[in-house]
């Protein structure tokens, strides 16, 4: 078989696709968004209950996701039901926003906390690693080139990888854990100068969007559907242990922060891990969480380079114009091309983002967020339409308390798109406008694959969406 020709193996157990959704969800956020928070709730009582609340509307998710996967299981996850559902236009439109605004946006926005914490190395004696004034854009086009090329030497070197990041992480978030529960000081240290708190400004739903900014990066797990073993039974198995994985470490980690520094400390801080560890442990403490979190990002760039190829791969299969992302190297088993495309795109985001470094992982947040929910909201949509068109599945899961479930999962959407929008505007009206140019993109390619007769790209889109 040729490598253009190759399809993807199913080659993931159960174990590799938890280690890829639990390294993807638990990034840079469960340290850098519980100040922002607390800030916008009362009391710890909420402050929890929005946790738990947003591991719910995950819950109700996962369940929706679990059968669109089960039922149609394919390397283009959410491009594959997308296409299915409304057709070709949408699809491509999905395909090109992962390509030019989501999945590299994000892959540019990490890479660039992976420079910032690595520099910042500088000042606990590593001199080092401070390269210069854009010390944190070398770092970020650094890592991402390191991780690509590990990718594209294989999945089972990407798996492998994920696995022991993965690993070292959770093993690493029980040390913190225990030491916050355990090795806490009696009373929370005092905090110099703290930020007061109006309880007139409290914002609970702009709370909640960065509770479930926490929780983002699930959905990419569904992208291993057509490489996972037996993945119409074990799809529901993955989502499931692994939320539940995510969920434990996120409440414990909480009530270690807030055990060690009260609730006044969490909202007055924003680096919580290294704050709390230099509390326990002193400086060599904060140093010992620097490097974590340098694991941490780690983990997630390298889980979303991983999933973000195989949407590519998707494109490229099934529009000629992209057709050299669509060749699936069958001595390695991965979209090579697919991940170097997205490579290429996320390099120049750095080589932009180095000059205006100002809010930058929060400005890619706000540019990609209200995109993301946009699609969301189409995905979880389009469960409607599949049962409406071919009933109940008979051979897959199917959602508990159908059309329940999925319609409060299409409600917290709608809540979220609304909120992101009304949250950062500006960057809203950019990522939809460079959405846009995606139209006239479709109809070249469109016309591409018609001159083509009935060629292999055509072919392989018209079977996937009959």
């Amino acid at each position: 078989m040729s490598q253009g020709s190759a399809v993807p193996r199913q080659s993931l157990s159960v174990f590799d696709a938890i280690t890829l959704m639990v390294g993807m969800v638990i990034g840079v956020g469960i340290f850098g968004l519980p100040n922002l928070v607390a800030g916008n709730t009362p009391d710890e009582t909420w402050f929890f209950g929005l946790f738990i609340a947003g591991a719910l509307v995950t819950l109700c998710g996962i369940l929706c996701y679990a059968e669109l996967a089960g039922r149609y299981p394919d390397a283009g996850g959410e491009y594959n039901f997308l296409t299915r559902a409304y057709g070709k236009p949408v699809g491509f439109l999905f395909a090109w926003g992962r390509l030019t605004v989501m999945q590299t946006g994000i892959m540019a926005g990490i890479a660039f906390l992976f420079g910032d914490y690595m520099t910042g190395l500088a000042k606990f004696g590593f001199a080092w690693a401070n390269l210069g004034p854009y010390s944190s854009a070398i770092w970020a086009a650094l890592v991402i080139i390191v991780l690509t090329a590990i990718n594209i030497g294989g999945t089972k070197q990407g798996t492998r990888l994920q696995n022991i990041l993965t690993i070292i992480l959770v093993c690493a978030f029980v040390t913190i854990i225990l030491s916050g529960i355990f090795l806490a000081p009696e009373i929370p240290p005092v905090v110099e100068k703290p930020r007061p708190f109006d309880p007139e400004k409290v914002a609970l739903g702009l709370a909640f969007v960065f509770v479930m900014l926490t929780y983002g990066g699930w959905n990419e797990t569904v992208y291993v559907s057509g490489e996972l073993k037996d993945s119409r039974r074990n799809m529901l198995r993955v989502f499931l242990i692994g939320l539940a994985v995510i969920t434990t470490i996120y409440l414990l980690l909480l009530y270690a922060f807030v055990n060690t520094l009260g609730i006044v400390g969490v909202r007055n801080t924003f680096t919580i891990g290294a704050d709390m560890m230099n509390v326990i442990f002193g400086p060599v403490g904060a140093t010992v969480m620097t490097v974590i979190i340098l694991t941490e990002i780690g983990t997630t760039l390298n889980a979303t380079i991983f999933t973000g190829a195989r949407t590519n791969y998707a494109l490229g299969r099934d529009y000629r114009l992209f057709g050299w992302m669509g060749r699936w190297n069958a001595g390695r088993n991965t979209p090579a091309n697919g991940l170097l495309a997205q490579a290429a795109i996320a390099l120049l985001l750095v080589v932009l983002g180095a000059f205006d470094r100002e809010g930058g992982f929060k400005k890619m947040v706000e540019y990609t967020t209200p995109v993301f929910w946009s699609f969301m909201l189409l995905i979880v949509a389009s469960l409607f339409l599949f049962r409406m068109r071919e009933g109940r599945p008979k051979d897959s899961y199917s959602v508990h308390l159908y059309p329940v479930v999925p319609l409060l999962f299409g409600a917290a959407c709608c809540y979220m798109l609304y909120s992101s929008i009304n949250y950062a505007w500006a960057n809203a009206l950019l990522a939809l406008s460079i959405l846009a140019a995606g139209i006239p993109v479709y109809f070249v390619t469109r016309a591409m694959n018609e001159r083509a007769g009935d060629g292999a790209a055509e072919s392989a889109a018209a079977d996937r969406t009959s």
